[in-house]
């Protein structure tokens, strides 16, 4: 518990506070509450939003360690595969697919070869 002392001078008050530390630390203890409880709406989403299980069913003309039919290779036509992708949740705006393949020996096909 902290005294206050009231200094009256001048017509003014003044408030000294015996034990400093302790009152900026209750200070900054309620002012860290009070952020915490009203961002907490902002930040925190819908309950029913964390209920949310996202599944995806990701295949292709090939499975997970077999071999990339040539087809798909720089050996045979370089084309993509096809990649099917199912239980997309309804509510998804959007959804990228990224692949990349750093061990790739395909040339480039939009950079001429320097032969």
């Amino acid at each position: 518990m902290t005294a206050i002392v009231i200094n009256k001078s001048l017509g003014q008050n003044i408030f000294m506070f015996e034990n400093l530390f302790t009152d900026i630390r209750i200070v900054a203890l309620v002012l860290v509450s009070v952020l915490l409880l009203s961002a907490g709406g902002c930040l925190s989403p819908n309950n029913e939003d964390w209920d949310v299980r996202m599944d995806l069913e990701i295949g292709s003309v090939f499975h997970n360690g077999d071999f990339i039919p040539v087809e798909f290779t720089c050996d045979g036509e370089n084309v993509n595969p096809p990649i099917f992708i199912g239980h997309i949740d309804s509510r998804a705006k959007s959804l990228v697919i990224s692949p990349t393949n750093g061990r790739s020996r395909c040339p480039n096909p939009r950079r001429p070869r320097s032969e």
